[in-house]
């Protein structure tokens, strides 16, 4: 029983079974939630009780006691428990020393997840339905067997036999046979559908490079490769740094790989059988600012320059032949998104008002071959009925908005030359506005130029100011 709740719960403890005189224990009753009534239960039945949950289980499952499986011996000292006490370091494992840490690890199988004791199984009829796969005795079985394996494993001891020992040879030697005869059968119907593959309309290559892009875009490239059962293409995305290609990107949900959709059925079976069907694949990479930053190294696919790599096959001359492709290498760029509303100099201030950044929900450019992936559904747009994730805007983590991190003002002259810079600050009354100190003189102007301001993740403006 819970001690000190208010929810109707009882507020002292409760004391557990005691023994409250030489014929009887008290014991708090289970069916009260108040913990108040109590139970008056003989020492014999009490004492029964506890040899059922101490008591070692040894011997359990010798022949002997077959005969006595659904019934328990008078005499308390005789009755089986529901655990054998056999651990490591002790009795016929006292010269293997057992583990620092052992972790227990629940329904990792399924089929053995929920494994009762004996006096469980015996208590209610839905155990007995339960994934008790080893008997009424599963708990200690499974126990058992499994101190035996850590031996085995610690130190060497033989793992503990089993009845159905002299049997697992011809079980093995049965499902061996059956394996090799399945295999051989499956392989001549293999062997056979590849024979009749047609060939594939290439040579592969590639037919659509990427392009040079700034975040919340994808990165896409598209290339002639093999039919969908010949091929089925391994794609990268390598980054340059340091002067040498190294990975950056795979197809573990950061590369999304789709073949683009054939014809008609009447059109396009009869070029597929004739060996005129040309299959065109397409891999797409976003590249975006990610919220948590912590989903992508960096926070982001940061700036620089990437290519895509791409290996499959394709059937021509009656056989599968590999390829292996590289695509024109493609720059990423800061996103140029951020609004600068307006920019003011007076009475030597500078004020530059900067709308909130919200990033975009989905890539700026998306090939056709992915356009049915894609659509803002309205989520987390705080819309009634509208979940709080767009699940179909983006297959990475974006970000939703930005927050400014540095604002610079530009003094320049007529002719755009620059005479000094100011680093403003964030106004406290009014956080949309960045302020300096700044008079200017005849001749003078003020700037806020592209790339003037920037956000947390180095994203900028597109448009320049002039006061």
């Amino acid at each position: 029983w819970p001690v000190g709740y208010d929810n109707g719960l009882p507020a002292k403890h409760v004391r557990a079974c005691y023994r409250a005189s030489k014929s009887a224990y008290s014991c708090p009753d289970p069916r009260d939630p108040l913990g108040v009534a109590r139970l008056t239960t003989p020492v014999t039945a009490f004492q029964h009780m506890e040899a059922e949950v101490h008591n070692d289980a040894a011997g359990w499952n010798d022949p002997a006691n077959v005969t006595k499986a659904e019934s328990e011996p008078t005499k308390d000292s005789a009755i089986l428990g529901n655990y054998t006490h056999t651990e490591l370091g002790a009795g016929q494992y006292r010269s293997c020393p057992g583990y620092q840490l052992s972790v227990g690890l629940g329904h990792t199988g399924d089929y053995n997840g929920y494994t009762v004791s004996f006096r469980e199984y015996e208590a209610r009829d839905a155990y007995r339905k339960a994934l008790t796969s080893y008997g009424p005795h599963t708990g200690d079985y499974m126990v058992t067997n499994l101190v035996g394996m850590a031996a085995s494993l610690m130190c060497g001891t033989p793992v503990p036999t089993q009845p159905t020992d002299a049997i697992l040879p011809l079980d093995e030697a049965r499902q061996s046979s059956e394996a090799t005869v399945l295999g051989q059968i499956s392989s001549a119907y293999y062997a056979g559908w590849n024979a009749r593959v047609p060939n594939s309309v290439g040579p592969a290559k590639v037919v659509k490079q990427p392009r040079n892009l700034t975040r919340f875009d994808d990165a896409t490239v598209t290339w002639v490769g093999g039919d969908n059962w010949t091929d089925n293409p391994t794609v990268t995305v390598q980054r340059r740094v340091r002067g040498a290609w190294r990975p950056f990107a795979g197809e573990h949900g950061q590369i999304q790989v789709v073949l683009d959709q054939r014809a008609a059925l009447s059109t396009a079976a009869l070029n597929q059988l004739s060996g005129m069907q040309k299959w065109t694949w397409t891999a797409s990479m976003e590249v975006y600012d990610s919220y948590p930053r912590a989903d992508i190294t960096g926070g982001q696919v940061p700036n620089g320059r990437y290519r895509f790599v791409m290996d499959g096959d394709i059937h021509s001359g009656g056989a599968a032949k590999p390829y292996h492709l590289v695509s024109r290498a493609f720059r990423v760029s800061p996103w140029r998104g951020i609004k600068v509303r307006s920019l003011h100099v007076s009475n030597g201030m500078a004020t530059v008002t900067v709308a909130p950044i919200r990033y975009p929900r989905l890539p700026i450019h998306v090939p056709s071959a992915l356009r049915r992936f894609y659509a803002d559904n309205g989520g987390g747009l705080g819309k009634v009925g509208k979940s709080v994730l767009c699940d179909t805007c983006s297959f990475e983590p974006w970000a939703t908005k930005g927050h400014v991190a540095h604002v610079t003002i530009y003094v320049v002259n007529h002719a755009g030359r620059i005479l000094r810079t100011l680093h403003a600050r964030q106004s406290k009354a009014h956080p949309s506005q960045w302020i300096a100190h700044l008079w200017l003189k005849p001749g003078e102007l003020a700037a806020v130029p592209k790339g003037a301001v920037r956000d947390t993740y180095g994203e900028t403006n597109n448009k320049t100011l002039v006061y």
